[in-house]
């Protein structure tokens, strides 16, 4: 065999390979690049889907959970969400908010464990499930609904859960990702805050409204009082003096003081 012939082909492949190497690290690169992009942009809308609800504190509860809820759905690009609050006296989550579905399963109750939030609330971790119809445990709650592919995170203040964010999207064009699960859990997180500042707020303001009306009953006491004892002390005040007058000219001394003392008990 030639040698310098071998030597070519041997360079030849020698640079073939550089050249894929260097096609497929600029390829990471580029898909790098284009994650770390898309991560910019989510971290972006999260910042400003947080800053929108967090200026909402002066909102209805409820109002501001189906903002919550819209803006969770949105994030995700979804198509429908629930949002349940825990119950801690009965154990319970009941449907405070929902969107995007046929029906309305506002106060629908379910038990911590059963069914997917149920098991989201008992565990307190988010999860992803790409067909709730087949899942083996879960309720009949959407058995009507056209959407099966599932993500829930937990609402967690101060270590406890204090609800479930559920986002539903048809299976048959979504499946949802880690990616959307590590993006819902932080908006999650910033969501309970922002409930639990906003359940703060309303507690305050009907604290103050409160206060105020205790305030202006007070008020009215007082002038209701003040009213209702001048008018009869005016005339005990009256007579009292006439009485000094008179008991000066009798010269009892006893009499006069004790008249006197009275006079001044009614001025006071």
């Amino acid at each position: 065999p030639d040698l310098s012939t071998e030597a070519g082909a041997g360079g030849v492949l020698v640079a073939a390979v550089e050249v894929t190497r260097l096609a497929q690290a600029r390829l990471r690169a580029q898909e790098a690049a284009e994650m770390a992009q898309d991560r910019i942009g989510q971290m972006m809308t999260l910042h400003a889907t947080t800053l929108a609800t967090a200026s909402q504190l002066d909102a209805d509860p409820r109002e501001l959970l189906a903002n919550i809820l819209r803006r969770s759905i949105a994030l995700l690009n979804a198509h429908a969400g629930t949002i349940y609050a825990r119950d801690p006296r009965r154990n319970e989550l009941e449907v405070m908010v929902c969107q995007g579905l046929r029906g309305d399963y506002t106060g629908a109750r379910i038990r911590m464990g059963e069914g997917f939030a149920g098991l989201v609330a008992q565990t307190g971790k988010g999860k992803i499930i790409d067909d709730y119809r087949a899942w083996p445990y879960h309720t009949a709650i959407y058995d009507d609904e056209d959407f099966s592919a599932g993500i829930a995170v937990p609402l967690i203040h101060h270590g406890q859960v204090v609800g479930v964010l559920y986002v539903l999207d048809d299976a048959e064009r979504r499946t949802f990702t880690d990616d959307d699960l590590w993006l819902l859990d932080l908006f999650a997180a910033q969501a309970a805050q922002t409930m639990e500042n906003a359940r703060l707020y309303v507690e305050l303001e009907r604290a103050y409204h409160k206060q105020r009306e205790l305030d202006r009953m007070k008020d009215d006491f007082i002038a209701t009082a003040s009213h209702e004892l001048r008018t009869p002390l005016t005339g005990v005040q009256g007579f009292l003096e006439l009485l000094l007058d008179y008991t000066a000219d009798q010269g009892d001394p006893l009499v006069v003081e004790f008249t006197q003392k009275a006079a001044d008990s009614a001025q006071e």
